[in-house]
């Protein structure tokens, strides 16, 4: 055989290879996200209802785990790893910002959230999926601003500041105790990932999703698809990007039936309009952004992106101030109990 001849088959193998790994690591992720109860949403509320942060915090392992995973690749085979850009920071940014947040809240779930609750059986979270992808399919893709690239995709001072202070946020998580309880949610059924866990795998596999497919996550598939379909754009997904979304969906059901948590609910028409909505804001905000709170905490933030911080604070903060009316009725509450 020619080596001309040769070479589309080493490709294709490659491509093979490298969908597989993207499984696997898809796979891992999805059983992380359920078992670890990982959401936006929640952790928001915990700490503004409960003053419970540590979920919050979690968050931050996280993005640090990506960075470590997710630099040091873009280093070692540049123009295969592509770094998030940063995009302009605008008034609708910081908007589509707002509107996603505003759009989990009526979810009741982010981008993780919602795949973790659909993992086991609430069927209702099935209409956020669907607003998702019309939603995305209301955005141009060709009214997209101009990007920058990241400044840490080349070794240099600020790539080993970055890491520095990768290193610094994944800390907390660097005990026996991560350990152990790794090795317990793996061989015990009941039992479930601490945050810290969690956050460490996501962060460390995620980010390396990210540095091999890309858009994997399954609201970015199935934008994607729409979009193609919807005739927004001229190519579908990669073999990768397809792959790793349903590896993502299998390993959160997997999780879910391990530990004897999945048990189908049927959704009711209010539960349905309420997800949908959901949907709909989430997906056409994402496709503004672009990218989901998993996207910018895992891709975006890491690769040093201002606009993906910007977007994730802005997120972050809107949803914090939507439980403070929840906070400030407990409050009362409580003042009334006193008294009586």
């Amino acid at each position: 055989m020619s080596v001309e001849g040769g070479m589309p088959a080493m490709q294709s193998i490659e491509e093979l290879a490298l969908a597989l790994l993207v499984m696997a690591m898809a796979f891992i992720m999805g059983f992380a996200i359920r078992r670890g109860s990982i959401c936006l949403v929640e952790a928001s509320m915990l700490l503004v209802v409960k003053r419970r942060s540590l979920r919050l915090r979690a968050f931050a392992i996280a993005l640090g785990a990506a960075g470590l995973v997710i630099i040091p690749l873009a280093w070692l085979i540049p123009g295969t790893v592509m770094l998030y850009p940063t995009w302009g920071v605008t008034g609708q940014l910081v908007a589509a910002a707002a509107l996603f947040a505003l759009g989990a809240r009526i979810n009741g779930g982010c981008a993780f959230g919602t795949l973790s609750r659909l993992s086991v059986g609430n069927l209702s979270y099935g209409a956020t999926l669907v607003g998702a992808v019309g939603g995305a399919t209301l955005i141009d893709p060709a009214s997209e601003p101009s990007a920058a690239t990241s400044q840490l995709g080349t070794p240099g001072w600020p790539g080993i500041a970055a890491i520095v202070l990768f290193l610094v946020l994944i800390w907390p998580a660097l005990k026996m105790a991560t350990l152990g309880n790794l090795h317990a949610a793996l061989t015990r059924r009941e039992t479930l990932l601490r945050p810290t866990a969690a956050m460490l795998v996501i962060g460390l596999v995620g980010g390396a999703l990210f540095a091999l497919a890309q858009s994997w996550t399954y609201l970015s598939v199935l934008a994607a698809e729409s979009r193609y379909w919807a005739g927004h754009a001229s190519e579908k997904e990669g073999l990768r990007a397809v792959v790793g979304c349903c590896a993502l969906l299998a390993g959160a059901l997997f999780a879910a039936h391990r530990s004897g948590r999945f048990r189908l609910r049927w959704p009711s028409a209010a539960g349905l309009a309420r997800h949908g909505l959901g949907g709909v804001i989430m997906g056409s905000a994402a496709a503004s952004i672009p990218g989901s709170n998993g996207v910018l905490l895992l891709f975006g933030i890491p690769s040093g992106s201002v606009s993906a911080f910007v977007a994730y604070a802005v997120m972050s903060v809107v949803l914090m101030a939507s439980f403070v009316p929840a906070r400030i009725r407990q409050a009362q509450s409580r003042q009334d109990r006193s008294r009586s």
